[in-house]
């Protein structure tokens, strides 16, 4: 039989631990952690405590969804789709690629807490610009290089050439093992309820919006593996303690 007792009290440190409940960032996370020791102790589930208390003794969050990204072509490349899994990872939001429905083209979407979506948004944008700069400034170098080594003066095209696909691709691979292993770090038993509340909440909002996944194709060419291995290299550089600012 549940123990009541229990459930209410879980559902009051539930209360202190939501957002918007008044408390400092530090008493909310003592609510969580000892509501999360009460659930452990007494064998309950979260599934237990809301049917029991109704919305009492549930977390509140604002699912949202935001574009990140638009453009005209049907696919994406292959390091911007590393990008957008990197940013899902870091944000603990879903990624979605969505085709637009009158006219060709697709759309990049981050669905999940309000907050985290905003930032979301912030650091695909900023990923997509830092990976394209020093992709661009490697190649020009390789370049400069080669032409004071071997006197070679390669015609420049517009547009993106193998060198530069295969620094970003390298880049955004090495952001996304970056990412994985921060997760795994920072995931204190305090913040377990938390998490789980937000995929619960985000899973009702997929299914109600009806929102789906389109998986852009994968388009592979001609590899530099120089650059590739040069792009992972630098993606040691940036910090993904993205929510103390973007630089």
């Amino acid at each position: 039989m549940i123990n009541q007792r229990i459930i209410k009290k879980v559902g009051k440190l539930l209360a202190l631990g939501a957002a918007g409940s008044g408390g400092t960032e530090a008493e909310a996370a003592l609510a969580l952690q000892r509501a999360q020791e009460l659930l452990e102790a007494h064998g309950l589930t979260m599934a237990q405590v809301q049917a029991s208390q109704g919305k009492g003794g549930k977390l509140n969050f604002r699912v949202n969804e935001a574009v990140a990204y638009r453009q005209k072509k049907n696919h994406l490349a292959q390091f911007e789709q590393g990008l957008v899994a990197t940013t899902g990872k870091l944000t603990e939001t879903v990624p979605l690629i969505a085709r637009l429905s009158n006219e060709p083209g697709l759309r990049v979407i981050f669905v999940g807490e309000e907050t985290d979506v905003m930032v979301a948004t912030e650091i695909f944008a900023w990923l997509q610009n830092d990976v394209r700069r020093r992709a661009r400034r490697y190649v020009e170098q390789a370049q400069q290089l080669n032409q004071r080594l071997f006197g070679e003066n390669p015609a420049r095209k517009k547009g993106w050439s193998p060198s530069h696909r295969s620094f970003a691709e390298g880049y955004a691979a090495r952001m996304y093992q970056r990412a994985v292993a921060l997760r795994d770090r920072e995931r204190p038993q305090t913040y377990a309820l938390v998490r789980v509340g937000k995929k619960e909440e985000i899973a009702r909002y997929l299914a109600k919006e009806n929102v789906k996944d389109q998986k852009s194709k994968r388009h592979r060419g001609k590899m530099d593996y120089a650059a590739m291995a040069a792009g992972a290299a630098q993606a040691e550089n940036p910090s993904l303690n993205f929510r103390r600012g973007l630089k």
